[in-house]
Formats: structure tokens, sequence, C-alpha cells
């Protein structure tokens, strides 16, 4: 199995500034910090961002992955070894949190055209040096920057 985490070229700077891919917090009562990965090999729906215009302050929508590409913002998928790190796969994860949140985030994730099946967790840091891969899309595909050795 393939695990991937799916991020932005904006984020990618600082997990490698802490040597770290940190837990998130989506900030709702009862959620727990975790890492969110996926079994898509395409992108995680679910990773959307909006981006702040520098002069207005304004927000965009959350945008998918070829709209932040055209934002000028590369959208980036981590291969995570999960013979490396411990994982939980999202019903186990569901066990852990409360129903409201489990509601939430399918609710969005459907509405979206993801597949919550295709989720997992670690509730623990990932060191920068158990990535396997590192690569950006460029709007037709994924290319590769970085293939551990």
């Amino acid at each position: 199995m393939k695990v991937w985490h799916y991020t932005t070229s904006k984020a990618l700077e600082g997990i490698f500034n802490d040597g770290v891919l940190e837990c998130d917090r989506i900030y709702i009562k009862g959620e727990i910090p975790c890492i969110w990965l996926s079994t898509n090999s395409n992108w995680e729906e679910t990773v959307r961002k909006k981006i702040q215009n520098a002069k207005t302050g304004v927000e965009t929508k959350a945008l998918s992955r070829n709209d932040l590409l055209k934002f000028g913002v590369a959208p980036i998928r981590i291969e995570i070894n999960p013979k490396a790190i411990k994982i939980v796969n999202w019903k186990i994860h569901c066990k852990k949190i409360p129903k409201n949140i489990i509601q939430a985030l399918e609710d969005v994730a459907k509405e979206w055209g993801a597949n919550p099946s295709e989720w997992w967790v670690s509730y623990k840091p990932i060191p920068v040096n158990r990535f396997a891969s590192i690569e950006t899309w460029n709007g037709e595909t994924w290319v590769e920057v970085f293939k551990k050795g």
C-alpha cells in the first residue's frame, strides 16, 4: 500500500525547516491533532487551500488542485513509507473522535468528491527522513522532485 500526504509548495518549505511533518489541527472541539494521509494516488480532494490576496486581504474560496496551480501555488504530494511509521485508517480514527466531527468531515469530503475510505492518519510527527518521495503537480501529471535512494 502507498500513502501520501498532500500539501502545497508553500507548506513544504516549513516542513523541511522543521525537519518533520507536524500534526494538523482542524480546530473543531474534540478533534485529535494528526497528520492526514491518503491512499488516493491522484489527489486528496479535501486538501483545498484558500489564498489571501496580499493587497486586499480578501481570501479565495477553497481551491482545488488545478486552481491552486493557477494562483501560483504548486500542489505537492509526499509519499510516506507506511511501514516506517504507525498509521491508522479512518474507521479506527473515528472511534476516537465525536460523531459530529465524523459527519462534518465526511459531508465535506463527499461534496468535494473525496472518499473517506482512502484516509489514514498518524498521531505523531513524521520526520523528513521517512519520506519516500516528493512530487509536484505540473497541471497534467505528478513530477518527481525527490526520491529516497
